[in-house]
């Protein structure tokens, strides 16, 4: 009897340092799932937030493109204005005589 129940209370003993342990390492999950989750939401933020910069980079090389293509339109335009002559004739060389006169050369 006395064995028996010396084997009853190491089985006893051993179950609860069995549970104990269990327990432990259930805490310990609990908390590595809850610090993978807080990173994880962290991690959501970051990623909105450099979408959304991305998106911000995007409209403004998109402003800086029409605005380039402004820019050379009318610089296209320029050129062929300068290049074109005038339409209305320049008028003949003239110089001034000493009384004043415009005489034609």
């Amino acid at each position: 009897l006395n064995n028996y129940e010396n084997s009853q209370k190491t089985r006893e003993g051993k179950a609860e340092r069995t549970i104990s342990k269990n327990e432990k390492e259930l805490k310990d999950l609990k908390a590595a799932l809850n610090k993978a989750t807080k990173e994880a939401v962290s991690n959501q933020k970051e990623t909105k937030r450099s979408k959304d910069q991305l998106l911000n980079v995007k409209a403004n090389l998109k402003e800086t493109q029409d605005k380039l293509t402004r820019i050379s339109k009318e610089k296209k335009t320029l050129q062929v204005q300068l290049n074109t002559p005038p339409t209305t004739p320049s008028p003949p060389p003239a110089t001034v005589t000493e009384n004043g006169d415009i005489q034609s050369l």
